[in-house]
C-alpha cells in the first residue's frame, strides 16, 4: 500500500511540474491591445498641442519596442477582434 500511495504522488508531482513547464515555456499567450482608442488619445494630445511631432514618432516606436520585446512569445491581438474570454489587456502607458 505504501508503494502505491508513492507512486500516486510522485505522478502526481511529476505531471504537475511538467504542466507548469509547458504552460511557462510552450503555450500560446494571447493578449488585446486597443489600437484605436490609443491612436485617439495620441491625436487628440497632438492636436491640442500637448504632443509634438517628435514625441509622437518616439511614443509610437517605444510601443512597437515594448510589443517586440515584452510580448514576443504572445499573439497581440487587436481588442475588438477578442469576443470573449480572460486575455491579458495590454496597456500603453506602462
Amino acid at each position: 500500500m505504501k508503494h502505491i500511495l508513492a507512486h500516486v504522488l510522485v505522478s502526481a508531482a511529476v505531471t504537475a511540474g511538467a504542466l507548469w513547464y509547458y504552460h511557462q515555456y510552450y503555450s500560446l499567450r494571447l493578449a488585446t491591445f486597443d489600437m484605436p482608442a490609443y491612436a485617439n488619445q495620441l491625436k487628440d494630445e497632438y492636436i491640442q498641442g500637448r504632443l509634438t511631432r517628435e514625441k509622437l514618432d518616439e511614443r509610437l516606436k517605444d510601443l512597437s519596442l515594448r510589443l517586440k520585446n515584452d510580448y514576443s512569445d504572445t499573439v497581440v491581438l487587436l481588442k475588438g477582434a477578442v469576443i470573449s474570454g480572460k486575455v491579458l489587456e495590454i496597456d500603453p502607458s506602462k
